[in-house]
Protein backbone atom coordinates (compact mmCIF):
# COMPACT_ATOMS: atom_id res chain seq x y z
CA UNK A 1 0.00 0.00 0.00
CA UNK A 2 1.20 3.47 -1.01
CA UNK A 3 2.23 5.49 2.04
CA UNK A 4 -1.00 7.25 3.98
CA UNK A 5 -3.07 5.37 2.06
CA UNK A 6 -5.76 4.03 4.35
CA UNK A 7 -7.27 0.30 4.74
CA UNK A 8 -11.02 1.42 4.40
CA UNK A 9 -11.65 -2.16 4.42
CA UNK A 10 -9.94 -2.98 7.56
CA UNK A 11 -11.21 0.09 9.64
CA UNK A 12 -15.08 -1.21 8.50
CA UNK A 13 -14.21 -4.86 9.96
CA UNK A 14 -12.68 -3.21 12.64
CA UNK A 15 -15.25 -0.98 13.70
CA UNK A 16 -18.39 -3.53 12.93
CA UNK A 17 -16.36 -6.35 15.10
CA UNK A 18 -16.42 -3.96 17.98
CA UNK A 19 -19.95 -2.70 17.93
CA UNK A 20 -21.00 -6.36 17.60
CA UNK A 21 -18.48 -7.16 20.73
CA UNK A 22 -20.63 -4.72 22.46
CA UNK A 23 -23.98 -5.96 21.76
CA UNK A 24 -25.57 -4.25 19.10
CA UNK A 25 -27.03 -5.49 15.74
CA UNK A 26 -25.00 -6.13 12.60
CA UNK A 27 -27.40 -2.79 11.22
CA UNK A 28 -26.96 -1.20 14.03
CA UNK A 29 -22.90 -1.65 13.62
CA UNK A 30 -23.49 -0.44 10.21
CA UNK A 31 -24.84 3.17 11.20
CA UNK A 32 -28.64 2.24 11.71
CA UNK A 33 -31.12 3.53 14.52
CA UNK A 34 -32.53 0.98 16.40
CA UNK A 35 -36.28 -0.23 14.87
CA UNK A 36 -35.59 2.01 12.07
CA UNK A 37 -36.88 0.28 9.30
CA UNK A 38 -40.15 0.05 11.14
CA UNK A 39 -40.27 3.51 11.40
CA UNK A 40 -39.34 4.41 7.72
CA UNK A 41 -42.29 1.33 6.93
CA UNK A 42 -44.88 2.97 9.10
CA UNK A 43 -43.77 6.35 7.35
CA UNK A 44 -43.63 5.15 3.79
CA UNK A 45 -47.30 3.51 3.84
CA UNK A 46 -49.16 6.34 5.58
CA UNK A 47 -47.07 8.76 2.54
CA UNK A 48 -47.73 6.60 -0.20
CA UNK A 49 -50.07 3.65 0.61
CA UNK A 50 -47.49 1.07 0.18
CA UNK A 51 -43.68 0.70 0.58
CA UNK A 52 -41.21 1.56 -2.55
CA UNK A 53 -39.95 -1.87 -2.28
CA UNK A 54 -43.53 -2.99 -2.35
CA UNK A 55 -44.06 -0.38 -5.47
CA UNK A 56 -41.30 -2.02 -7.33
CA UNK A 57 -42.67 -5.17 -7.10
CA UNK A 58 -46.44 -4.22 -8.57
CA UNK A 59 -44.77 -1.78 -11.07
CA UNK A 60 -42.12 -5.52 -12.06
CA UNK A 61 -45.36 -7.58 -12.07
CA UNK A 62 -47.62 -5.70 -14.14
CA UNK A 63 -44.73 -4.41 -16.83
CA UNK A 64 -44.33 -8.08 -17.19
CA UNK A 65 -47.73 -9.38 -17.14
CA UNK A 66 -49.06 -6.27 -19.68
CA UNK A 67 -46.39 -6.43 -21.63
CA UNK A 68 -47.45 -10.38 -22.85
CA UNK A 69 -51.19 -8.99 -23.60
CA UNK A 70 -51.30 -7.87 -26.74
CA UNK A 71 -54.64 -5.26 -26.92
CA UNK A 72 -53.68 -3.91 -23.28
CA UNK A 73 -54.78 -0.27 -22.57
CA UNK A 74 -53.50 -0.17 -18.50
CA UNK A 75 -50.33 0.98 -18.00
CA UNK A 76 -48.22 -0.54 -15.34
CA UNK A 77 -48.29 2.60 -13.94
CA UNK A 78 -52.67 2.03 -13.31
CA UNK A 79 -52.12 -0.38 -11.81
CA UNK A 80 -49.19 0.80 -8.65
CA UNK A 81 -51.77 4.16 -8.49
CA UNK A 82 -54.40 1.07 -8.02
CA UNK A 83 -52.24 -0.80 -5.25
CA UNK A 84 -51.50 2.50 -3.37
CA UNK A 85 -55.27 3.07 -3.67
CA UNK A 86 -56.27 -0.25 -2.01
CA UNK A 87 -53.53 -1.53 -0.16
CA UNK A 88 -50.68 -4.47 -0.93
CA UNK A 89 -53.05 -7.25 0.28
CA UNK A 90 -55.64 -6.09 -2.13
CA UNK A 91 -52.63 -6.53 -4.91
CA UNK A 92 -51.56 -9.80 -3.67
CA UNK A 93 -55.20 -11.16 -4.27
CA UNK A 94 -55.35 -9.69 -7.40
CA UNK A 95 -52.51 -10.99 -8.82
CA UNK A 96 -52.86 -14.24 -7.52
CA UNK A 97 -55.81 -14.23 -9.03
CA UNK A 98 -54.24 -13.14 -12.62
CA UNK A 99 -51.50 -15.85 -12.21
CA UNK A 100 -54.11 -18.57 -11.52
CA UNK A 101 -56.10 -17.79 -14.53
CA UNK A 102 -53.16 -17.73 -16.56
CA UNK A 103 -51.87 -21.07 -15.55
CA UNK A 104 -55.79 -22.63 -16.03
CA UNK A 105 -55.32 -20.94 -19.66
CA UNK A 106 -52.00 -22.51 -20.55
CA UNK A 107 -53.12 -26.00 -19.24
CA UNK A 108 -56.71 -25.91 -21.27
CA UNK A 109 -54.64 -24.87 -24.42
CA UNK A 110 -52.23 -27.64 -23.91
CA UNK A 111 -54.71 -30.03 -23.55
CA UNK A 112 -56.98 -28.30 -26.18
CA UNK A 113 -59.77 -28.16 -24.03
CA UNK A 114 -59.91 -24.40 -24.02
CA UNK A 115 -63.60 -23.05 -24.87
CA UNK A 116 -62.39 -20.17 -26.70
CA UNK A 117 -63.82 -16.70 -25.63
CA UNK A 118 -67.04 -15.82 -24.17
CA UNK A 119 -68.62 -17.69 -21.28
CA UNK A 120 -65.73 -20.12 -21.17
CA UNK A 121 -62.97 -17.74 -20.68
CA UNK A 122 -65.54 -15.77 -18.16
CA UNK A 123 -65.99 -19.12 -16.44
CA UNK A 124 -62.03 -19.98 -15.94
CA UNK A 125 -62.07 -16.53 -14.09
CA UNK A 126 -64.86 -16.66 -12.10
CA UNK A 127 -63.47 -20.19 -11.30
CA UNK A 128 -59.99 -18.83 -10.17
CA UNK A 129 -61.68 -15.94 -8.22
CA UNK A 130 -64.01 -17.77 -6.13
CA UNK A 131 -67.34 -16.28 -7.77
CA UNK A 132 -70.21 -18.96 -8.36
CA UNK A 133 -72.33 -17.64 -10.66
CA UNK A 134 -71.63 -15.36 -13.44
CA UNK A 135 -74.30 -15.36 -15.71
CA UNK A 136 -75.34 -11.98 -15.09
CA UNK A 137 -72.31 -11.01 -16.50
CA UNK A 138 -72.65 -12.98 -20.02
CA UNK A 139 -75.54 -11.04 -22.46
CA UNK A 140 -77.01 -13.39 -24.40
Amino acid sequence: MAKGARDYKAEYARRIANALKKGKTRQQARGHRAQEHIARREREIAEEGITKAQTRIVFNWASHRLFTVKDHDIDAMDVVAWAQETGYDAFKQYRHTWDAARRQYLREVRNKSYASRGMGYLQMLADNAGIDDLSWLYYH
